[in-house]
């Protein structure tokens, strides 16, 4: 969490729910106070990082955050900032559309021994 703080990402009202999501779909496992990525979880990061990269950047969630801020603070418009999203979202999700490997459709063979 203090991370996430550090990086401008998040709020601390989000932070319980964001953990919470994470283990209960499997993707970390807490030890000894500590979360450890599964490897469903480092599966699904090296999808949506290589489909998703500038979404998915720490520089540009951060920038997000601020402008949620200055929707918030009436400095900036929702409708403008939602456009200004969904350039860059409709253009990596129309490439993820046709690259992006579908890992629920894929069978895993597997050996009984």
């Amino acid at each position: 969490m203090r991370e996430l703080e550090e990086k401008g990402i998040g709020r601390p009202s989000t932070y319980a729910t964001i953990l919470s999501t994470i283990q209960d779909r499997e993707y970390v496992r807490l030890e000894k106070g500590k979360f450890y990525p599964s490897e469903l979880g480092i599966m699904v990061t090296k999808l949506l990082v290589k489909s998703f990269p500038t979404i998915l950047e720490i520089a540009f969630t951060a920038d997000m955050e601020n402008k949620l801020d200055a929707i918030e603070n009436g400095e900036r418009k929702r409708v403008e900032i939602l456009k200004e999203f969904y350039v860059i979202f409709a253009e990596e999700l129309k490439k993820a559309k046709t690259e992006m490997k579908n890992i629920k459709n894929e069978e895993t063979l597997t050996i009984l021994l």
